[in-house]
């Protein structure tokens, strides 16, 4: 369970208790956030360091997961030090699939529970396929046939991106 929330210890171990789980350890503590306009090169004092995994923030916004992502950018940053070249160059690719996740983890932050009920019967129906398919760390790969196969979720997309809306309410000024 990740959330941002004071009171999270007491709605999880209510959750628990409700469905008569057993809780065998707790763990808890901060993860790193994607940021789209980070990249993992860093200089200090005239020294170049390179940042992969969880320190250079490659972990999926829709999973929190990034085992995939953390290699990949260990991969990339391999390249670009053995071939001497330069790692936004080699970083493109990684940044579209880190880019995907962030903005699908934004409009899913914006959508109230009723939104949420809608989202799952259309994704339930009609991208099941997609989902059985191919791997959820490769959603630059099927990202645009689910807009294609279900366009709901463009016009909730755009909607919740362009909106001044959190979580289902619009914000008052």
């Amino acid at each position: 369970m990740c959330a941002d929330e004071e009171n999270v210890r007491q709605k999880l171990d209510q959750f628990l208790k409700e469905r008569n789980f057993e809780v065998i350890e707790y763990e808890e503590g901060f993860t790193s956030c994607y940021e789209p306009s980070f990249c993992p090169e860093v200089h200090f004092n005239g020294i170049k360091a390179f940042l992969v995994g969880d320190a250079g923030f490659q972990v999926k916004m829709t999973t929190v997961g990034g085992t995939f992502t953390g290699f990949w950018g260990a991969f990339v940053t391999s390249r670009a030090i053995s071939e001497n070249r330069s790692l936004k160059e080699l970083y493109k690719n990684l940044k579209r699939e880190m880019d995907i996740h962030f903005y699908i983890r934004k409009v899913l932050s914006k959508m109230n529970n009723d939104e949420y009920d809608r989202l799952l019967l259309k994704v339930s129906k009609k991208l099941k396929s997609i989902f059985y398919h191919l791997s959820r760390d490769r959603a630059r790969k099927f990202f645009f046939q689910m807009l294609l196969k279900e366009p709901y979720l463009l016009y909730l997309g755009m909607r919740k991106l362009l909106s001044r809306e959190e979580n289902g309410e619009w914000i008052n000024e």
